[in-house]
């Protein structure tokens, strides 16, 4: 299974590779950057000892369809700020951050659920431990993408500026390709709209664009309501999306 970290506008630091590290041995993890960036990532990517890969894209989108396209037949893609928790047991949902050998762990039950599933999450820190041991299935997930190259592939891609791995998730339930999303394991985010990646194009007005573009596109599944929060600068008030994810797998029998 390849292992990307996709990054843009943050090359003096990427969360990601200092939580996994050289953690995730023996997967070689690869740091993909647009190509106008790459004298200024590679120092980081020497730091890391991570291969470095640069493209010339569009959008988010664009760029995860040119990593299918050259990925091996199993791959995964991460953001660049992510930092990584394992639950203390398959008892206690409390989360501890992640140790020599997590990583792996982490990474190998990704690969092997491939095995059995078109398209693979890990949980997010928020909400983790309201979700049992494991696993669950056709949900919302989000940050680390894992995908079988074919089914991966079968799907339209760069059809909604953001939110496009919500717009690729419903394409593979509405096939009929149920998700799994391994619950042990969750990854906690710096925060919407902090400096560099999506914060680089994305505002509240194409955000919404983003979203009601996603409702369009999957009219039955997919609602609007204004999110509200204490957190996130002008986008603690944003249109924001709701999801029946298994009533779209529903939705292919």
């Amino acid at each position: 299974m390849d292992v990307y970290v996709v990054s843009r506008g943050r090359h003096e630091q990427c969360l990601t590779l200092e939580s996994l590290g050289n953690l995730a041995a023996p997967y070689k993890i690869t740091l993909v950057v647009h190509e106008d960036e790459v004298s200024l990532y590679t120092p980081l990517a020497m730091k890391h000892g991570v291969k470095l890969l640069a493209f010339k894209y569009h959008t988010i989108g664009h760029k995860r369809q040119l990593i299918g396209e050259q990925a091996s037949d199993k791959f995964v893609m991460m953001d660049d700020d992510l930092t990584f928790f394992k639950r203390k047991s398959l008892a206690d949902w409390h989360l501890t951050r992640f140790v020599e050998g997590d990583a792996r762990r982490m990474l190998d039950i990704v690969d092997r659920q491939l095995d059995k599933f078109a398209h693979v999450g890990v949980s997010g820190r928020e909400g983790n431990n309201r979700l049992p041991a494991s696993f669950v299935h056709s949900v919302r997930y989000m940050r680390v993408l894992a995908y079988r190259k074919k089914e991966y592939l079968e799907c339209e891609h760069d059809r909604v500026q953001f939110m496009e791995d919500f717009d690729v998730n419903l394409q593979l339930l509405r096939k009929g390709y149920p998700s799994s999303m391994l619950t042990n394991f969750a990854h906690n985010q710096r925060g919407t709209q902090a400096k560099g990646g999506c914060s680089l194009t994305r505002t509240k007005e194409t955000h919404a664009l983003a979203a009601t573009k996603l409702k369009q596109l999957h009219e039955k599944f997919v609602s609007l309501h204004e999110k509200k929060n204490k957190t996130g600068g002008e986008f603690g008030s944003r249109l924001e999306v709701r999801v029946k994810w298994k009533r779209a797998l529903a939705s292919a029998q």
